[in-house]
């Protein structure tokens, strides 16, 4: 029984060994001398969707990573890492709440926790009797996030039914207890392929506690008069600087996040590339799906059609 233990444990680093070799490996490819020179390159996937029906949202985002819409893929590369764009699912709002649209029979996924603040009262234990309560915050969600423990960065992206003001109120109070007020944080109006973002930046500060990062730069995008924004922030501290080539790299990636920013106000022209997007996406998820249906023998009205809101296949 201890050998069987012994041989399992074994098998158990082994794999952790493996799966963190294959992380460090990945994330090297982004600390490469010139891998972020050209504007396209393999490194990044591209988010697209229409926003409250009034605007088309595009952004890069790192391949290494996954952000949360609801989204289907365009290109389907069997090379997860050499970058792929994703038809988003439209973001809308009614009642009141922020959702994404699925076609009939499927309900709206509820988008709320990703833009407003969600807050619940919990009980407060101790020695397993309740002493109290305190307020949870529950929404206000990030919507991208990465991070790098062996040089001590992160990345994030948010999208927030928050205006611009709204940060400052936020900013100027505990938001990461403070980390962008003060005397060591400039703020700045900063204009990148015609959007005008607010910026903020702080000289940068020792770990606080086990954070990974802590506070660095961070830019907010106002989406034209909708009343939400796009905040990017990339996170490092002093122990960061103890890898040069890497913070150099992080801000150069950073920095074509930013530039990836896109809002347009929708036209016809774009509508239709919308829809083009979402026709080759449902075309890919039909075709994943026919495929499940013959291996498992499954009924394909029941199982492909109403996921994509397609007519039925021809028999």
């Amino acid at each position: 029984m201890i050998k069987n233990r012994l041989l399992v444990l074994a098998a158990l680093f082994l794999l952790a060994g493996c799966v963190s070799e294959v992380i460090r490996i990945n994330d090297d490819r982004y600390l490469r001398l010139g891998a972020l020179d050209a504007p396209l390159t393999g490194y990044y996937d591209v988010y697209q969707y229409k926003f409250l029906d009034k605007y088309r949202v595009t952004h890069d985002w790192l391949t290494i990573g996954n952000c949360s819409y609801r989204k289907l893929q365009t290109l389907n590369r069997p090379d997860a890492f050499r970058g792929d764009i994703y038809a988003v699912r439209d973001i809308y709002e009614e009642n009141g709440k922020t959702w994404q649209r699925f076609a009939p029979p499927l309900k709206p996924y509820d988008f709320d926790h990703f833009v407003r603040s969600l807050k619940e009262t919990v009980p407060v234990m101790e020695a397993g009797k309740q002493v109290g309560t305190r307020e949870r915050e529950n929404g206000l969600s990030t919507m991208c996030l990465e991070s790098w423990v062996g040089t001590d960065h992160a990345m994030v992206l948010r999208l927030h039914k928050r205006s611009v003001s709204a940060w400052d109120k936020v900013l100027d109070g505990t938001w990461q207890q403070g980390a962008y007020s003060g005397s060591y944080s400039k703020k700045s109006l900063e204009l990148v392929g015609g959007n005008t973002w607010q910026v903020r930046r702080v000289e940068i500060q020792s770990r606080v506690g086990t954070r990974i990062s802590g506070a660095f730069e961070l830019w907010i995008l106002p989406i034209g008069d909708t009343g939400y924004t796009i905040a990017l922030e990339l996170g490092a501290n002093l122990d960061s600087l103890k890898t040069p080539q890497a913070h150099a790299q992080f801000q150069k990636i950073f920095r074509h996040l930013i530039e990836s920013v896109k809002i347009e106000a929708l036209t016809p022209q774009i509508q239709a590339e919308l829809a083009q997007n979402a026709q080759k996406a449902q075309a890919i998820q039909f075709n994943d799906c026919q495929k499940i249906v013959a291996k498992e023998k499954l009924s394909p009205k029941h199982w492909c059609r109403p996921v994509l809101g397609l007519p039925y296949p021809q028999e």
